[in-house]
């Protein structure tokens, strides 16, 4: 496994400063979990859970897909493929802020929030989702493609150090609480849209652009968004869910859990797409699936272990405060890691090698059913643990559906069943080690 790792790195050296750029961006919010947790009740980090799903589910939606056209369009220097990705440019500049004013207005008018979120601040956290995905959507693939790391990092780690650096001087220095989220991402997205502003008005003119173009990238663009947007939901439902049905202060508790559990979640996520090359590359299908998934699976059971141990020795070292209950929250959190690694491996060979994004598609969208159902039905019962368990039960089904299509393409389920089975196994040991725990 290190050896195919280390091949891996070696072969992929641009993308692996990408990819250290976005881990920089992700963990901030970990690194400073010390300080939320010391200047914020458990009922205020709930909240915090609620906004960063507006912000984050905005900024997606409203985007609407456009940076797919950029993904299948930069190299296109054909007329049609440069009046598409101009059109996606124009729906780009438009698009997020007009639909996401009147979602925000009916959220004042209705003030209806979960858990006492303030309504204004959910309003602001989608106002400000809208602002990134115009700011940020489109010119991170556009870097990507170019391979300019330094725009890209300096875009993208300074959102993240300027949002982050106002929301902790907000928390800190004035008690504002979450209501600091909003604040904090306005002002970053403000700042990230001057910076890249310039690019965004460049591509926009550089070719004629018509009704048929805008219609073809929201073509492209809208079944993606779907896809991307279920999957987000499958993922993050249980941390909106718990603070709705159960209260603010288990779900700051769960959130701060979420947290200490997140990066092991990320390093999967990015092994899975390290493994794209080699997937792309064999030519036999069964051979590449049966050469990746036994090392994938070590890797995603590895971490899921160093995670739950690390998340030990993280709360006896005080880092999460005296928040209630977050060891064996995390503990079961930490069941679902080997079935999410799994899980994007199995969607990107479906994607990538199949071509199958309409049944990825169908995947994400029964999946997101699913995490929602069960987290409907568990939660009033087992509160933050039914939450946990809803996360481990809707990945578990993703991996079934996943891999299930890759075996019928492959015709190798018999091959590919034991290294499934262990670290779903390995999952539900943790679950019952984390329930173990919070029971004593």
């Amino acid at each position: 496994m290190i050896g195919l790792l280390g091949q891996l790195v070696r072969a992929q050296r641009d993308r692996l400063a990408f990819v250290s750029v976005g881990l920089i961006q992700r963990i901030l919010p970990f690194l400073l979990l010390p300080v939320f947790v010391r200047f914020m009740t458990p009922a205020e980090y709930g909240h915090v859970a609620i906004l960063t799903a507006a912000f984050t589910l905005a900024s997606m939606v409203f985007g609407l897909g456009q940076e797919v056209v950029e993904y299948r369009y930069h190299f296109d220097d054909s007329a049609p493929g440069r009046s598409l990705e101009s059109a996606a440019v124009r729906v780009h500049l438009v698009g997020p802020v007009v639909l996401a004013l009147p979602v925000a207005g009916l959220l004042l008018l209705s003030g209806a929030t979960p858990a006492g979120v303030p309504t204004l601040a959910v309003s602001g956290s989608v106002l400000a989702g809208a602002l990134h995905a115009t700011a940020w959507r489109f010119p991170a693939v556009h870097f990507r493609c170019q391979g300019e790391l330094a725009r890209y990092a300096l875009a993208g780690a300074g959102f993240a150090g300027v949002s982050s650096a106002i929301k902790v001087g907000l928390v800190v220095g004035l008690g504002w609480g979450a209501v600091a989220w909003p604040v904090g991402d306005l002002l970053g997205a403000l700042l990230l849209l001057a910076g890249t502003a310039s690019l965004l008005l460049k591509v926009a003119r550089r070719a004629p652009v018509t009704r048929s173009d805008v219609r073809s990238t929201l073509g492209l663009g809208l079944p993606a968004t779907v896809g991307h947007s279920a999957r987000w939901v499958s993922g993050y439902a249980d941390r909106v869910l718990v603070v709705a049905l159960a209260s603010a202060v288990v779900g700051g508790s769960y959130f701060a859990a979420s947290q200490l559990v997140m990066i092991g979640g990320v390093l999967l996520i990015e092994l899975s797409a390290f493994l794209q090359p080699v997937i792309a590359r064999e030519q036999d299908l069964a051979a590449a699936a049966r050469g990746v998934l036994p090392g994938h699976a070590r890797a995603c059971s590895a971490v899921a272990v160093l995670t739950a141990a690390g998340s030990a020795v993280l709360v006896e070292l005080g880092f999460v405060g005296d928040y209630t209950e977050v060891l064996p929250i995390a503990l079961v959190l930490c069941a679902s890691l080997p079935l999410v690694g799994l899980s994007y491996l199995g969607g990107d060979i479906c994607s990538v090698r199949l071509g199958d994004t309409r049944f990825l598609a169908v995947v994400s969208v029964v999946t997101a059913l699913a995490a929602i159902g069960a987290n409907l039905l568990l939660i009033p019962f087992a509160g933050a643990y039914g939450a946990a368990l809803s996360l481990l039960l809707s990945q578990g089904l993703a991996v079934a559906m996943l891999w299930w299509r890759v075996s019928r393409a492959t015709g190798g389920a018999r091959a590919l069943l034991p290294h499934l089975l262990w670290p779903t196994a390995l999952g539900i040991a943790l679950a019952g080690l984390g329930l173990a725990v919070g029971s004593a």
